[in-house]
């Protein structure tokens, strides 16, 4: 049988005396049953040999397509599941199978309640296998509109063309066909409470496929879960639906109230993004992404290959990048990696935003190609998004750090800058280097003293550039985290205390850059004219992923 899109055989255990079993030799064709009217050991032998027809027929398909096993308990008949099904399609049950089902549920009837294990009464069960073997087979009848639905948001995932108003467009049209499919089944087909429900929420998730919010939609969900409230997809869109008219606490109870039934990636998924909205402008906004984190990290664990899963905590890592201050180093590798997971699922080859976040992650890790190459992937794929200006603010700040690297190197104001280096000491527990003494990477226990040349303005809030010469008049390029953009002033000498460095060699659209450079992620890495900088010259940016319905 099928239960909540699983395939089960059914298994029936009956405390009786040796003789009344058959040998397995001896189940060559299953007696008919025709009401179940004899004697209560012929009865037996109808319901022993039909089950060995079911279960063979179900380790045979069980085989073939290598399903994955998953007991449970049904009312007080035990039930052995076969298998998960795979695809709607995978879920119809052959003639075979349902004729022995039938055959069996007629014998168990007329079986004393002896013989059936469990505390509910043999009537219960019967009747509930057989309400889910029904509503099973009947859902076939939907199977049409469920795969006009999956069109649907396929379309809405994966189609971005240049003008947005052409997807919005696509969309009426494939949704109006989609509610024509489903008003074609005709009212005898979804009578019962879970047909109903199957009606209301794949008539509800139609109407919500666009970005604005619709009442009729959330009113369909609505009658979906209340008919049938193990619907998790149902209570998803309607959490979804009821975001999208700004109620984010009703919206939160949507995804806690499902998640109370049974842990579900998808629902995990949207009550962290969920929670990472409900965060912006709050007191406690980093406890609220970290709470964000926790259920993303959730999702993952019910499934390690699902890419949305992953890319839902990159998401929830990198915006705990920005909202503890844009410094934490660690938080972006941490991001970098569950985009990287997420790029190994196929799926989400085709997610523009995983590009661009990806991207971005890059950025300010200063891979600068990676970055670019991240950017110009996102914007070919969607070009609504702003990746072809994220290109465009990239090229321009390399541009500056080259041309102002060229035209200040060996000029009399390095040499004047270089020769008043040593006014200053630096902390006497670290040793002194220039620039071309470091190491790529971290360098522990070193300080670098440099006179500041220039600051580099840019189009992006973070991080803060700087040009540098050290005592050996070598120009190199400061990136400050976490600090505000009066904290270091042209003209001052600063200490970079176990400084990040990096050469960076590569070329971009035919232009080559070539530059050394060191990144400060913590305010108590640098001292300004020998002086540590205050916590008030602390700065949080934040950025924000925002929800697309």
């Amino acid at each position: 049988m099928v239960q909540n899109g699983f395939c089960t055989s059914l298994v029936v255990p009956f405390y009786a005396p040796s003789p009344w079993r058959r040998r397995p030799s001896d189940h060559r064709r299953a007696p008919r049953c025709h009401g179940g009217v004899g004697d209560e050991a012929n009865q037996k032998d109808i319901v022993e040999a039909n089950l060995t027809v079911l279960k063979a027929r179900m380790e045979d398909l069980r085989k073939k397509e290598r399903r994955i096993p998953l007991p449970k308990r049904l009312g007080g008949v035990e039930i052995d599941n076969g298998w998960r099904y795979r695809s709607t399609r995978d879920a119809k049950l052959d003639s075979k199978v349902v004729k022995n089902f039938a055959l069996i549920s007629g014998c168990l009837e007329f079986l004393p309640a002896s013989h059936l294990v469990g505390s509910a009464p043999r009537t219960v069960a019967v009747g509930r296998l057989t309400e889910e073997m029904c509503s099973e087979v009947k859902e076939e009848t939907f199977d049409k509109a469920t795969a006009a639905v999956e069109e649907l948001y396929h379309i809405r995932d994966t189609f971005f063309p240049v003008n947005p108003d052409d997807k919005l467009s696509k969309l009426r049209e494939l949704s109006d066909l989609a509610v024509k499919i489903l008003d074609s089944i005709s009212p005898e087909q979804r009578k019962s409470p879970l047909q109903r429900a199957m009606y209301e929420y794949l008539r509800g998730k139609m109407l919500d496929v666009f970005p604005d919010y619709r009442k009729e939609a959330e009113d369909h969900l609505s009658k979906a879960v209340k008919l049938n409230p193990s619907l998790a997809d149902a209570w998803l869109c309607l959490g979804n639906c009821i975001w999208k008219k700004g109620d984010l606490s009703s919206a939160k109870n949507c995804f806690t109230l499902a998640l109370s039934k049974r842990p579900e990636k998808k629902l995990l998924c949207q009550l962290s993004m969920l929670e990472r909205k409900m965060a912006q402008g709050t007191e406690n906004e980093a406890k609220l992404v970290e709470e964000s984190i926790q259920h993303a990290k959730e999702a993952v664990t019910l499934d390690v290959k699902d890419g949305n899963s992953w890319y839902n905590l990159g998401n929830a890592c990198l915006t705990s990048f920005f909202v503890t201050g844009a410094w934490d180093h660690n938080k972006l590798l941490q991001s970098l990696k569950a985009y990287q997971n997420a790029e190994k699922d196929e799926k989400m080859m085709s997610n523009p935003d995983l590009y661009f976040n990806c991207a971005t992650v890059n950025k300010y890790l200063e891979n600068y190609e990676r970055a670019l190459s991240g950017f110009e992937a996102a914007a070919l794929k969607d070009p609504s998004l702003s990746a072809t200006r994220e290109v465009h603010k990239m090229v321009n700040l390399l541009d500056k750090l080259d041309n102002m690297l060229k035209a200040h190197a060996k000029t009399r104001r390095v040499t004047s800058f270089s020769s008043s280096v040593d006014i200053v000491s630096s902390n006497s527990s670290y040793k002194r280097a220039t620039v071309d003494l470091l190491s790529e990477g971290l360098n522990k226990s070193v300080a670098v003293i440099g006179k500041v040349l220039f600051f580099i303005k840019h189009d992006s809030l973070a991080p803060l550039y700087y040009l540098l010469c050290d005592s050996n008049q070598a120009c190199f390029v400061v990136s400050l985290y976490g600090m505000r953009n009066d904290t270091v002033k042209v003209g001052d000498q600063i200490t970079l205390l176990e400084p990040y460095y990096r050469n960076f060699d590569f070329s971009w659209k035919g232009k080559h850059y070539q530059f050394n450079s060191i990144r400060v992620d913590f305010l108590e890495q640098v001292l300004v004219n020998g002086k540590a900088p205050s916590a008030h010259q602390a700065v949080q940016t934040s950025i924000y992923a925002q929800h697309k319905p």
